[in-house]
């Protein structure tokens, strides 16, 4: 049975003639821009602040300083005015739904996008009042808790709201709370958050927009709530199959019903592979020609939308099949000329992999060894180019996975370019998961691969590299299959031709992983979500008495090595303990640690972090 009800409030149970719509938009386009239905649908729910920064961006402006705040303070005077014109009602059926479940034992929070100066005046307006309040004895709804924006860190689609509902109604266990909401990010943050997650459609959103989401239920009418098999002493009767639809791509649409896409046996908490959405792997279900015009149109669009996450049109894309460790032997094998000498910074397997392809393809190099658990230093970075004019390029890992370790990726950007060297940065593990200005902070060539924080499957790499210096690189390859200009020559005179045979069904898979990425609110969206997770995890580890081994100032949100506990601990049967649980972790890379790593990137969520260490609770042997 389920102990906690959240809801939405306006749209879902409160009918506000689509004022906040109106509001929103008019709050915006007082700034001189157009603002697009689809992107003002798609940001409703969210904070205000945020939905307004973000539209006035998408319409083409960059906000002065405190622009989005004032806006937003427009906004809350231009939706007072039109309540006062139009006072809000309760959706039908909302006011009886909330009594009922309150009769039934279970407790009711209302949440929102407002700020409790927004939020307050409704609901006295409503006649709805808080339990235990002197308004509650005389109130036409009582409910237990309202949270507002201020009492979270981040709006939707994180999940906080949801998170401080339950702190604020003592329950624990998110899988005995649904949360209801009428627009893409109410379902969003609900799925984030790992509670039943149930989209309404009285709030006006298209039927299809919803669809898109990780829905589990999708109903007519708040009213529709009581009805839930989960909310039933019998829950087994009658129960409605429940989905998981995230947005497919628009090439991709149709491949495969993703609802009959059968659930993983556990989820992979690896940095890569991980685990995906249904509809990424429902992608993989269908063949595809490598010479088909269509096929080529994808591939420009997977290479389009690569180069629109760097935020700038002086970069340029290129795919190459094969890992992660490919395209890095593709790019160091082909972007160094016969003049030139890379510094390599290495603190882990991954940058020692790059000295190990340097003295395999007789490149001229220098590498500095920091220690595994300490990050690059800056000043040796320094000393090494001062005393070294021959050194024409730095090469270095942003996101060390030997431990989760996270390099100062801008100061050491800054050093290299006031040195005038070019910038090779290895983001295999981090681009698309953490917030990254290619542009402002001067990187010439960036790489990463499809199996990594953009949520797609193995099968190819790829590169991002500034227009200019790709053009420069003509001749360089000591690899035939590796030629990373050839590569990239091809693709642009072919149009999305790759030279040889291509991994057909994991550039599809890309693309509707690439589209998920967007309908998700972007990097910065998808870091917020990867953070909460590594924060979940960290705090639930400590409970079991398991530490850290990265300080927490440059500790990652993508893998975090734990050191092995205290007391009688088998790393092998831990490891099954966790699979037979549902989860699949990494064992420890460093050879001085006995260490383990848990990945927090891929479709998972606090929830999943939450229900792996209560794995780790009931295993427990130290």
């Amino acid at each position: 049975m389920l102990e906690l009800a959240v809801f939405d409030m306006a749209g879902t149970t409160v009918d506000d003639h689509g004022l906040v719509y109106v509001a929103l938009q008019q709050a915006v386009e007082e700034t001189g821009v157009t603002v697009a239905a689809d992107d003002l649908q798609r940001w409703m729910g969210t904070d205000k602040v945020t939905a307004i920064d973000a539209l006035i961006r998408l319409g083409g402006v960059e906000p002065a300083e405190g622009l989005a705040e004032r806006q937003f303070e427009r906004f809350k005077v231009i939706l007072a005015e039109l309540y006062e014109r139009q006072p809000p009602q309760p959706i039908g059926g909302a006011v009886e739904t909330l009594r009922e479940l309150r009769s039934r034992g279970v407790k009711v929070v209302l949440t929102t996008g407002f700020d409790a100066a927004v939020a307050t005046p409704l609901l006295r307006s409503l006649g709805w009042a808080v339990a235990g309040t002197p308004d509650a004895a005389a109130a036409a709804v009582v409910v237990d808790a309202v949270v507002t924006t201020d009492d979270v860190p981040a709006g939707r689609p994180h999940p906080y709201l949801i998170f401080r509902a339950m702190e604020r109604t003592g329950v624990a266990d998110v899988r005995a709370v649904l949360s209801a909401g009428d627009t893409a990010v109410d379902v969003r943050a609900a799925h984030n958050s790992g509670a039943l997650a149930i989209g309404v459609l009285s709030g006006g959103a298209p039927r299809e927009i919803l669809e898109r989401e990780p829905y589990d239920y999708l109903l007519d009418s708040v009213a529709d709530v009581v009805d839930l098999p989960e909310l039933s002493p019998t829950p087994e009767a009658q129960a409605p199959t429940r989905s998981a639809a995230p947005t497919t791509s628009p090439r991709s649409a149709g491949v495969f019903d993703p609802q009959t896409i059968p659930d993983n046996d556990y989820l992979l908490l690896t940095p890569g592979p991980l685990s995906t959405t249904k509809t990424v792997r429902a992608a993989l279900l269908k063949d595809w020609c490598t010479w088909d015009e269509d096929y080529k149109a994808l591939t420009r669009d997977v290479r389009n939308g690569l180069v629109a996450l760097t935020g700038s049109d002086d970069y340029t894309a290129v795919l190459m099949q094969g890992s992660g460790t490919f395209a890095v032997e593709s790019l160091l094998g082909s972007v160094l000329g016969p003049d030139d000498k890379v510094l390599i910074l290495a603190n882990g397997a991954y940058g020692r992999r790059m000295t190990t392809i340097a003295d395999m393809l007789r490149l001229p190099h220098t590498t500095i060894d920091f220690p595994d658990t300490a990050v690059v230093d800056v000043d040796r970075v320094g000393a090494a180019l001062d005393a070294d004019p021959a050194i024409t390029h730095v090469a270095m890992v942003h996101c060390e996975t030997t431990t989760g370790l996270l390099n100062p990726l801008a100061e050491v950007c800054r050093i290299a370019q006031a040195h005038g060297k070019r910038l090779l940065i290895d983001a295999m593990s981090s681009f698309g998961g953490v917030e990254i200005d290619a542009a402002g902070w001067g990187i010439d060539f960036l790489v990463s691969s499809s199996n990594k924080c953009i949520q797609g499957v193995p099968g190819f790499g790829f590169v991002l590299a500034r227009q200019s210096e790709m053009e420069r690189c003509r001749g360089f390859a000591r690899s035939h299959a590796l030629d990373l200009y050839d590569q990239w020559e091809t693709m642009e005179r072919g149009r999305g031709k790759w030279r040889f045979t291509s991994p057909t069904h994991v550039v599809h898979a890309f693309a509707q992983a690439l589209a998920e990425l967007r309908d998700e609110g972007g990097v910065r969206s998808r870091s917020a979500r990867y953070t909460a997770n590594q924060a979940t995890l960290v705090e639930g580890m400590a409970a079991n008495d398991i530490r850290t081994v990265i300080a927490p100032e440059h500790q990652s949100p993508i893998i975090t090595a734990f050191h092995y506990p205290v007391g009688e601990f088998d790393f092998a049967t831990f490891y099954r303990d966790l699979k037979d649980s549902g989860f699949v972790i990494y064992p420890g890379k460093l050879t001085e640690l006995d260490t383990f790593r848990v990945g927090t990137i891929g479709d998972v969520h606090p929830g999943d972090m939450r229900r792996l260490t209560d794995a780790v609770a009931r295993h427990r042997t130290w």
